[in-house]
This record gives C-alpha cells, sequence and structure tokens, in this order.
C-alpha cells in the first residue's frame, strides 16, 4: 500500500524526524572500531529499509518508528517479516499490543520471502541436529534425554521428506549456473567435556523445520514463485545431510558394531567434515553391509547408477558408496559390491556397470545407468517406472544422442541434469553431493504407489 498522496508532507516530515533512530540503529556494534563509512552506508541501508516499508505499510509504520514502539533492534526483524505478517504485526499493535506480543502473537502467518530463505533456514537446521548428534556419538549428553530425542530426531526426520516431497511437487525454474565446486575445508571442534542438554536445540530445530514445510506447502499460492533448480539442490542437500546425521546415531551402538573411522564415514556419508571432525576419532558403529564404488566428481549419469543400485539392487541392505579415481586395475575393484562406471569389462554377475571401451565397442550404446536398469530388470526387479528417467540420463550422457533430445534441453535448463549441476557446486565432497541428489530423486519418485512420480519435471 502506496502512502496516501493527500498527505505527502507529514510522510516526509516522519522520515526526516526518525533520522536520529536511524543514526542510532545503524551505529550500535559491539565493535568500537567500525569506521565512519561503514556507519554511514548502515545509515543508508537503514533509512531505504523505512522508506520501503512506508511505501508498503503507510504512515502507521512511520508513527511506530518515530514513536519508538518499533525499535532499532527491532527494525531489521520486522524488515525481514513477510508482507502478511508485517501487516498482521502493525493491525494488533494498533490495538495497543506491544512489539513483541504482536510479534509472538503473528507466528502463525505466512512468513517466508524466497525459496532460498527455505533453503538457508533448512541449513540451520542441519547445524542444529547435527551438533547434536556429534553431543550424542561423544556422550556429551544426559542420557536420560535419549527417548526425547530420538523422537525429536524422527519427527525432523519425516519433516525433511515432507518438505523434499512439497519441493518437488513443482516444476522448477531456471537459475544462473553455478561456480565451480570449491573443496570443503575440515573444520576443528572445540571438545564439550561438559554435560550439555540437547532437547532444547532439538525443539528449535523442529519448530524451524515445521515452519519451513508449512511454508513451502503454501510458497507458490501466496508468491507465484516457483522454487529455481539451485534452491531445490540446496534445500536437498541439507534435508540429506540431517537424514544422513541421524542415520549414523541410529547405527552406533547396534549389535555387532565395529570401530569405524570418523573420518572414513564422514567422507562416505557427507554430513560434512565440521562435523565428524568433531566426533570421537573411532566410533563404535555397525558397518554398512555394502559398498558401492563410482568414478570420483560424479556427475548424472554414475549418481543415476549409484542411486540405482542402493535403492533397488541392495535395496535390503545398508550401504556406502566410495568415490575413488577411475582405473581398468581389477584388483583395485573387488573389495567392492559393485562397480559403477569406472573403466572395467563388463561384468553383470558381479555388479560392475561400464559402458566405455573395452566393456562396449562404441561408449554410446549404453550408459552407467542403463546398464545397471538391464541387469536389475533380468533379475525380475521391476523397474520399469524408471524407463523415462533411465532413458533422460542416457541422452544426456551420449554424445550422438544430446542434441536431438528434447528432454535433455530442458533437463540441463530446469530439470534433474540442472539440479546435479548446482548440487555439484553447492556440496563440500562427492558423498554430500550424492546424498543430496539421492534424497531428491527419492523425493521424485516416491507416493502411496511406488511408480508415482512428481508433478516435476525431471
Amino acid at each position: 500500500m502506496a502512502i496516501s498522496s493527500e498527505r505527502p508532507d507529514q510522510s516526509t516530515s516522519l522520515i526526516a524526524q526518525h533520522g536520529q533512530l536511524v543514526r542510532s540503529h545503524a551505529t550500535q556494534t559491539p565493535s568500537r572500531t567500525m569506521q565512519a563509512k561503514q556507519t554511514t552506508a548502515k545509515e543508508s541501508r537503514t533509512s531505504e529499509k523505512i522508506k520501503i516499508l512506508a511505501e508498503v505499510h503507510g504512515e502507521r509504520v512511520l508513527r511506530f518508528i518515530a514513536d519508538g514502539r518499533v525499535s532499532p533492534s527491532a527494525l531489521d526483524n520486522f524488515y525481514g517479516r513477510h508482507t502478511e505478517r508485517q501487516t498482521v504485526i502493525l493491525d494488533a499493535m494498533e490495538q495497543g499490543a506491544s512489539y513483541s506480543a504482536a510479534y509472538s502473537n503473528s507466528s502463525g502467518c505466512f512468513d517466508t520471502t524466497s525459496w532460498a530463505k527455505l533453503a538457508r533456514r533448512t541449513a540451520t537446521v542441519r547445524g542444529l541436529v547435527l551438533t547434536s548428534v556429534t553431543r550424542v556419538l561423544k556422550q556429551t549428553c544426559c542420557d536420560a534425554e535419549l527417548p526425547g530425542a530420538i523422537s525429536l530426531y524422527s519427527e525432523i526426520g519425516s519433516i525433511a521428506d515432507q518438505l523434499l516431497e512439497t519441493v518437488a511437487d513443482h516444476a522448477l525454474i531456471p537459475a544462473p549456473k553455478p561456480n565451480v565446486r570449491k573443496s570443503g575445508q575440515r573444520k576443528s571442534g572445540s571438545d564439550r567435556a561438559e554435560v550439555d542438554s540437547i532437547i532444547p536445540s532439538l525443539r528449535i530445530a523442529k519448530s524451524k523445520f515445521w515452519k519451513n514445510l508449512r511454508d513451502a506447502q503454501r510458497f507458490v499460492g501466496k508468491t507465484g514463485e516457483l522454487p529455481s533448480v539451485k534452491d531445490a539442490a540446496r534445500i536437498a542437500i541439507e534435508c540429506a545431510r540431517i537424514r544422513i546425521g541421524i542415520k549414523l546415531m541410529e547405527l552406533s551402538g547396534q549389535r555387532g558394531a565395529d570401530n569405524a573411522s570418523a573420518v572414513d564415514l564422514g567422507d562416505y556419508l557427507g554430513i560434512g567434515s565440521e562435523y565428524w571432525s568433531r566426533f570421537p576419532t573411532s566410533l563404535p558403529i555397525r558397518r554398512p553391509e555394502r559398498t558401492i564404488a563410482t568414478h570420483n566428481d560424479p556427475y548424472t549419469d554414475a549418481l543415476v547408477a549409484t542411486w540405482m543400485a542402493e535403492r533397488y539392487l541392495y535395496a535390503n541392505n545398508t550401504c556406502q558408496v566410495a568415490f575413488i579415481p577411475r582405473t581398468r586395475d581389477q584388483a583395485s575393484l573387488r573389495g567392492y559390491d559393485a562397480v559403477m562406471d569406472i573403466g572395467c569389462v563388463h561384468e553383470p554377475l558381479r555388479h560392475r556397470f561400464d559402458h566405455k571401451p573395452p566393456a562396449f565397442e562404441d561408449r554410446n550404446e549404453h550408459c552407467a545407468a542403463s546398464l545397471v536398469f538391464r541387469h536389475l530388470a533380468d533379475r525380475g526387479v521391476d523397474v520399469e517406472h524408471l524407463s523415462e528417467l533411465v532413458t533422460l540420463v542416457h541422452d544426456g550422457d551420449a554424445v550422438t544422442r544430446r542434441g536431438k533430445s528434447e528432454v535433455y534441453a530442458h533437463s540441463r535448463e530446469r530439470g534433474l541434469h540442472a539440479v546435479v549441476q548446482h548440487a555439484k557446486a553447492y556440496a563440500t565432497s562427492d558423498a554430500m553431493c550424492f546424498q543430496g541428489v539421492a534424497v531428491y530423486l527419492d523425493a521424485v519418485w516416491c507416493g502411496d504407489d511406488k511408480f508415482f512420480r512428481r508433478s516435476n519435471r525431471i
């Protein structure tokens, strides 16, 4: 709502009157070394925020700012809210409520300004969840809290699945091509010797995640904005990291557990070095029953082939995925249960899948995903519903098919290939990229009917 044209002078006067408030807000900082130019820049940003708020809400927001009812500390908070929630807050304040009371009572309002904010909030939840997992594994939390924590982990995992399904319900829009992925740096974590409670942080994580799901389900209807491939990739990776962190905790302490290196688990599971570097050096954990190998820096063909093997070939087993250099050395590959897209002779009975010479004379005849698909079908596994996915992957992998494929052209712009590209840029390891792509594929191909594919184009 624009400011009334009948009283432009008063509006201008009100903006001028809180110049002191702008300066006060801009200079509130714990550091005393801020330069004058930084203060001026912050004043300018604050003034611009106030003008934007006045354009939307008219003079009443200016009155509340000038009267001090929206304090400098509350201004940024108010500005970051969705317009719908801002309006509810102002309506309550006009009825005499304080800002804090109005803000608290408006918590049920739609309050997400972009899909990118949903991705950032999911990353915040991931931080809370995985920090709590590290405390469980280091035994720095109260044992009496574990039953309640396990229940919260289960609820958070369920929300992650629903959030991904919500994203996958929509067609995606293109995003600018991402920068080349940078290798993640290991972060050292400080040890916490004292007993620490994890329940409060898990409750906060659940609350934030529930808000994400609620707003994601209403976002397109409220704003008309579809998620971008970048947003979908980031949300998928963060949901995967949450899921994998919870899985790691569930695997620990089970009957038949063996000591495993935290470093190896972090590399395989893709939860991020900033977390596994805080774990004990050796964890009592039941090792996965199968190991699948594919080449490092994997693209769509290798990722989809590995996902199909994990979900369908070894559906009843826990799996790890190793990312190794390409090699034709057969001896170095014998320790893996399945090998995907790594220059070895095609040996279906030993679950090795490569479509390049010498396995096949023409590398464009097959792709790793199509070989896994054919092998599963030969074994009687019902995977016919994946034929469209496999055709898309083959179109993108074969030089002779790319230029003729409309579905591949679409996928490169706003489908699976674009999601993979952004996942590779956002993830800090091959394992993290794979886990994100895998849960995204799970969301696209899940439903009450196992053959159901969501409306989102793959």
